[in-house]
């Protein structure tokens, strides 16, 4: 849709700086392959995931949470293998208080077919404060997700 309204793609060209003129942002400065560029427009759409444009231009922002200032971690995101599915939901069923999120097909026990259907619990906060506790685990966040497929 884009090519058909004349636009020209710039793909891995990351924003690394501002055009101001007169107290106006006029542009963005991009690298990529060709090096470092100016991009002049009337209309800039801050669409950098993190305000990177908006903030070099001097736009007001604040970081993390407003009483606190704590950001979200990063997310680790990986696969594992071999999880008994059907006793990872037992256990939520059991404590459905521990999860702010679940979603899972009501038929118990769910066949394996049913568990690619993208089972998903958000919480464990119960599990995370227990090693906290015990270990002294430092919880950068509270409650995990888990998906399936």
């Amino acid at each position: 849709m884009l090519e058909e309204e004349g636009v020209n793609l710039l793909l891995h060209s990351p924003v690394v700086g501002v055009v101001i003129r007169t107290n106006k942002l006029k542009g963005v400065i991009m690298e990529n392959k060709s090096g470092r560029q100016a991009v002049l427009a009337d209309v800039i759409v801050d669409a950098s995931g993190d305000a990177d444009v908006a903030a070099w231009a001097g736009a007001p922002y604040e970081v993390g949470r407003r009483e606190d200032g704590v950001a979200q971690p990063m997310t680790m995101i990986f696969r594992m293998g071999n999880v008994n599915i059907n006793e990872l939901v037992n256990y939520a069923r059991a404590n459905l208080d521990d999860f702010t999120f679940t979603y899972f097909p009501d038929k118990s026990p769910i066949s394996a077919e049913e568990q690619k259907l993208n089972i998903v619990l958000e919480g464990f906060m119960k599990l995370q404060v227990k090693a906290a506790r015990e270990t002294g685990y430092n919880r950068p966040r509270v409650g995990l997700n888990v998906k399936t497929e």
